[in-house]
């Protein structure tokens, strides 16, 4: 996260296997593996270095978790890993959409600087047309590239971790070999072809060769084989290995056992418009979950947990009607807010809390940080590794910076720039300020300082412009 103080800073076969055929499908592909119940690769005279499990989904507002107070959720595998390790309470998506998210993560990069501000945009200036590739398996033909920027994959490939990546990638071309285009993620590749949102009709693809097509399977529990198959691979390197699951993002098409939700209720700033199918989004985040628990376990199995730093998050969050709003995109605290939980027993203390700001752009020095990796220097996120690890965080006021730059939305969605403290959530338009919630008195965003004239909207307005210009951030038109 760009620290922010008060100081402003100066066309293949088809074919529908079963779950265990598509899994010896993808095993021609791979490398053998053995399961075991003791540690793989290490010796006595040089300890391993830590795996590192990310998992990433998409749209699931941190509200949205019984650990993190919502009562109607049924997370009992995600509690339990916030339980075991650190819950961070204000963990930012500083660019609220699918493909600028994805790219600061790999990157550590704002989105101006990776160069992808939108899913769309004509604005996303590494964001190119590639007709070379196969028609159809990315929309509009969008091939992103990291411009010379090191990446989340490339990053532990060079320090010697073998590289995976499962499930929703949504930078660009799915059917590639090893090379460039992976960004690191050379040793295992099972990535879904668009559109990534079909949960029981998709397919995904090992290679530039044929596609492994999927039907009357739910999407994420084949990404959880898969993510098994990479962890049980001999192989002496400490791992890292990204697993993309594609909800809870809408439609919401969970198995039927998990569809029981029908008595939640909206929260107090769904006040019009369409209602909201809460029914179905916590459905969804149930039976992720429970993908969560049959992985957890499984790195328990192959006696891999204790040396394992799990991760899981999200790339935005998820209005489901809050403020009259479906969708993201919107600096309010259903859209900016992800959960972000991580263990690593016996390194990060058990059932604690990270209240400052955690944004998109410090995930991979932090990882980097924590696996004892160089950390790469990246544009805009700094390592918050030892502020993990239990050192006391000595920034004054830090902010993640909130940035919608430009999207198709744009035209009934005003383009913005915010701070995200602790405490305190502010944006503005190029006409000025517009919102500012104490989100510690007013957690639904009921009440806009703005409109009151509270003195802090002019030092927030202050702060966030003085970011923008030390971020060589522009206002787009």
């Amino acid at each position: 996260m760009l620290t922010v103080t008060n100081r402003p800073p100066a066309s293949g076969f088809t074919r529908k296997p079963s779950p265990s055929a598509a899994v010896a499908i993808v095993a021609l592909f791979l490398l053998g593996c053995q399961p075991s119940g003791e540690p793989r690769g290490q010796h006595a005279d040089q300890p391993r270095p830590p795996n590192v499990l990310f998992i990433l989904t998409d749209a699931h507002r941190a509200s949205t978790m019984g650990c993190y107070g919502d009562g109607d959720a049924i997370t009992p595998n995600l509690d339990a890993l916030a339980g075991s390790g650190m819950r961070l309470t204000t963990a930012i998506s500083n660019t609220p959409v699918c493909r600028p998210y994805r790219a600061s993560l790999m990157t550590g990069a704002l989105g101006h600087h990776a160069g992808l501000v939108g899913n769309w945009s004509e604005h996303n200036a590494n964001d190119t047309v590639a007709e070379q590739y196969t028609p159809g398996t990315l929309p509009k033909g969008h091939q992103w590239t990291p411009n010379g920027l090191a990446t989340m994959g490339s990053v532990f490939r060079d320090a010697g971790y073998r590289c995976g990546y499962v499930g929703k990638w949504h930078l660009g071309q799915v059917d590639i070999d090893p090379g460039p285009l992976r960004m690191g993620f050379d040793d295992f590749w099972a990535v879904s072809s668009e559109p990534a949102h079909e949960y029981w009709d998709w397919s995904y693809f090992t290679g530039s060769g044929p596609s492994v097509d999927q039907k009357g399977v739910f999407k994420p529990t084949v990404d959880t084989d898969l993510a098994q198959q990479f962890i049980e691979q001999d192989d002496e390197r400490p791992w890292m290995l990204m697993l993309s699951w594609a909800g809870p993002h809408k439609p919401f098409e969970a198995p039927e056992r998990f569809q029981h939700f029908d008595h939640v209720q909206a929260l107090p700033n769904v006040r019009k418009g369409p209602k909201p199918d809460l029914a179905g989004y916590h459905a969804m985040i149930e039976a992720l979950d429970s993908e969560a628990g049959r992985l957890l376990a499984h790195l328990e199995q192959q006696g891999l947990a204790d040396n394992t730093i799990v991760v899981y998050t999200s790339d935005h969050g998820s209005l489901l009607g809050s403020h009259g709003m479906g969708g993201k995109e919107l600096p309010f605290d259903g859209s900016t807010r992800v959960p972000f939980l991580v263990r690593w027993p016996g390194r990060i203390a058990e059932g604690q809390t990270f209240a400052p700001p955690l944004g998109t752009p410090d995930i991979l020095p932090t990882l980097a940080g924590l696996a004892g990796l160089p950390v790469p220097a990246v544009p805009d996120g700094i390592d918050l590794s030892a502020q993990l690890l239990g050192a006391p965080d000595e920034r004054t006021d830090p902010a993640a910076y909130l940035a919608g730059y430009a999207s198709p939305a744009a035209k009934t969605k005003p383009t913005w720039r915010g701070l995200r403290t602790e405490r305190y959530l502010f944006a503005c338009t190029e006409a000025g300020p517009w919102i500012l919630y104490d989100m510690l008195e007013d957690p639904y965003e009921l009440v806009n300082l703005v409109k009151s004239g509270h003195p802090l909207v002019a030092e927030f307005h202050e702060r966030t412009l003085a970011t923008m210009q030390a971020t060589g951030d522009v206002w787009l038109h």
